[in-house]
């Protein structure tokens, strides 16, 4: 199957699978958010341009001897950090009230935000990024000032991190994120063993997850080989096995066809190339300042950089929801082709596309930047004739 989206195929017009008050109450909610996302993205530019058009960086780092480059480096960048944090800490609130006033029809209103969701966490995940972002910004600089090679050392860096946090995943993060326990309901497992066994797998270790919702279906698998679990959200376990069944197919096609370990690859593909765009840019800076003095990773320099990388991540980051989409088909052939059709699988799909408040008829750009089909398209595939999967 392709990776674009936006198809104009029969059946993939939204208005017949969704009510006009679900459309629009939809459309509302997320050109709402699009606006904020948008206002965040645009002041976050606008700190990294006056941290150049200024000089801002110049002044802070003029205290710090030359020799001190690593403090000179995390100077600068918790500065663009601290500046750019009031409008991210709006935004997000922002998102928060949004997101809470627009519960779609048929969903459990949560209510108002508390304070934790409109401050704790915003800071929290603020002091993560800053705290990863710059031992990231370090790493690199230390290893660009070593040898003309750095992006190979950083790539295989990034290829070994990787890997080693999907096996540490379902142990490590998933306990505190998703708040799983092991599902040891007889039936239960017993149903998931068998769905199993007719897609030509093993029994996999299953958990429940406790903590809230989890991904578009309610379910995803997490790790390789004898660490690969399947979590799923709690609701689902305890609800309809019909429900259980969809969810299930679908995981296990992703894992049937290597999902994981192709997304894997595919991230670290782009990574690899956006750290090549990142040389080349070096290169550039070093023939420009050939014979000069001019210090390449010179931390005034970082702002620009910085708004090099978030180019480079942008690009990377549509290249990856593509091929997210085309897993997120592939998966859904695969459960139809194991369940025999795919009705209860697209009315498992529209209930929570609903109650969770997707972009029902999004954009062609915000189709473009999503991680899954649009919704239309994407029950229209799951009624339309079975295709044959690929497989791994």
């Amino acid at each position: 199957m392709g990776l674009g989206t936006g198809r104009r195929m029969p059946g993939a017009d939204p208005e017949r699978w969704f009510g006009a008050s679900q459309l629009a109450q939809a459309s509302a909610l997320h050109r709402s958010l699009a606006q904020v996302r948008t206002c965040r993205a645009l002041a976050d530019a606008a700190v990294l341009v006056l941290f150049l058009a200024l000089g801002l960086a110049e002044h802070l780092v003029r205290p710090y001897p030359q020799a001190l480059w690593t403090d000179r480096v995390l100077v600068v960048f918790v500065a663009l950090e601290a500046a750019a944090l009031p409008h991210r800490l709006l935004a997000g609130a922002r998102e928060q009230w949004l997101l809470a006033d627009g519960v779609a029809e048929g969903a459990e209103r949560t209510g108002e935000p508390g304070l934790g969701r409109l401050v704790v966490g915003p800071i929290a995940s603020a002091v993560v990024r800053l705290v990863l972002g710059g031992l990231l910004l370090l790493c690199i600089s230390a290893v660009a000032r070593a040898t003309p090679w750095w992006p190979v050392v950083v790539s295989v860096v990034l290829a070994v991190v990787s890997m080693a946090a999907a096996v540490l995943y379902p142990f490590v993060v998933a306990p505190v994120v998703d708040r799983v326990v092991r599902v040891n309901d007889p039936e239960v497992l017993a149903r998931i063993g068998e769905l199993a066994r007719r897609a030509g797998l093993g029994c996999p270790t299953v958990l429940a997850a406790v903590g809230g919702p989890i991904g578009d279906e309610g379910a995803y698998v997490a790790g390789f080989g004898r660490a690969r679990r399947l979590v799923i959200a709690a609701d689902v376990v305890r609800g309809p096995t019909a429900d259980l069944d969809v969810v299930v197919a679908h995981e296990l096609g992703h894992w049937k066809l290597g999902h994981h370990r192709r997304a894997t690859t595919a991230w670290l593909a782009a990574a690899a190339a956006a750290l090549a765009f990142l040389a080349l840019a070096d290169l550039l800076v070093r023939t420009l300042a050939a014979g000069g003095d001019f210090d390449r990773l010179d931390p005034r320099l970082l702002p620009l950089w910085m708004v090099l990388a978030v180019g480079a991540g942008a690009v990377s980051h549509l290249v990856l929801c593509a091929v997210s989409r085309s897993h997120e088909r592939d998966a859904d052939a695969f459960a139809v082709g194991l369940l025999g059709d795919g009705r209860h699988l697209a009315a498992h799909l529209r209930r929570v596309m609903v109650q969770a408040g997707s972009d029902l008829a999004p954009s062609r750009w915000r189709a473009l930047s999503r991680d899954h089909p649009p919704p239309a398209e994407r029950l229209a595939d799951l009624l339309a004739p079975p295709k044959e999967p690929r497989d791994a």
